[in-house]
């Protein structure tokens, strides 16, 4: 006599099909043209050619939550949203210019040398827009720099776009960014183009780090070069944000088969001047490695 099915093995072949089933359902209502969302309206970024000026007051007769949080600089709404007259006149977002890049420009282009090349920015080259970054009816709105810190201390509005920077923040060693001591902006200027800020990037560094600042007698070329050579910027496993651990970081560069810690003897294996070199941080004896008057091997 056959065996009969239990009830385990019943529902586990049921169930499936219940699923199925349901979702198909589920899909099929979605799709249904009761249920389909109405396109929203498109913004456009020119005012209709017959539109006229109406003034501040009759725009917050209707926006009055804008009232309380214009800016000083921004109180004339007409000067990002063109003439009002014909949204006044129908009260559709098709009726009002959008503010864009140009609106913006025109006036915070050449107020501020820093924004001068916006236009071959990294930024503005991955089609960002100035409202993407700031608000324009923020009450405490001031220079981004000094804006950021205040209303974004830790940087997130950055961050939501430069996800992998969250992760080199949290690292055992790291510039104190989700700390709020400091931003972004305060090395990065979102407006500038990036090629610029490389030739500089040492002058950057030094604005803080002053001691490190040369010019030497006896330089160290890497540290000269270019600090990021050595130091990730924004975060790092190993101490003082440096890119590899020592003496592995130094060792990229100074080989131990061609300088004199290499003692491998007549044997040709390592011996212990070579093992305490390569077992011991470099910067234990060579502690003016940025740079220094007295000693050409970069020594204290």
């Amino acid at each position: 006599m056959a065996d009969r099915p239990n009830g385990r093995k019943l529902a586990s072949l049921f169930i499936p099909l219940v699923l199925v089933f349901a979702s198909t359902q589920f899909i099929a209502q979605a799709r249904s043209p009761g249920n389909a969302q109405a396109p929203k309206p498109q913004r456009v970024y020119q005012s209709p050619p017959a539109a006229n000026a109406v003034g501040k007051q009759r725009c917050l007769e209707c926006h009055e939550e804008k009232k309380q949080k214009l800016l000083k600089v921004h109180a004339d709404c007409e000067s990002c949203h063109g003439p009002g007259s014909v949204h006044v006149e129908g009260p559709a977002i098709e009726n009002i210019a959008y503010p864009n890049e140009s609106a913006c420009l025109a006036c915070h282009q050449y107020r501020d040398p820093q924004r001068l090349t916006w236009k071959s920015s990294e930024h503005r080259q991955a089609n960002l827009a100035c409202i993407d970054c700031h608000t324009m009816h923020q009450q405490s709105f001031r220079k981004p720099d000094v804006r950021f810190r205040n209303l974004d201390p830790k940087s997130a509005l950055c961050l939501r776009c430069h996800t992998s920077k969250v992760g080199q923040f949290r690292m055992t060693s790291h510039h104190p960014v989700q700390e709020g001591a400091m931003n972004c902006v305060d090395c990065h200027n979102p407006h500038e183009d990036r090629k610029l800020q490389l030739t500089e990037r040492n002058s950057l560094c030094f604005r803080c780090h002053q001691e490190k600042r040369g010019p030497w007698v006896y330089e160290h070329p890497p540290a000269a070069e270019d600090c990021l050579i050595c130091h990730n910027p924004h975060g790092s496993v190993s101490r003082r944000l440096l890119r590899k651990n020592e003496p592995y970081l130094c060792l990229t560069c100074h080989s131990l088969a061609i300088n004199r810690h290499a003692d491998l003897g007549a044997t040709g294996l390592p011996g212990t001047t070579f093992n305490r070199a390569f077992f011991t941080r470099c910067t234990d004896c060579h502690g003016a490695h940025h740079g220094t008057h007295q000693d050409e091997w970069l020594r204290r």
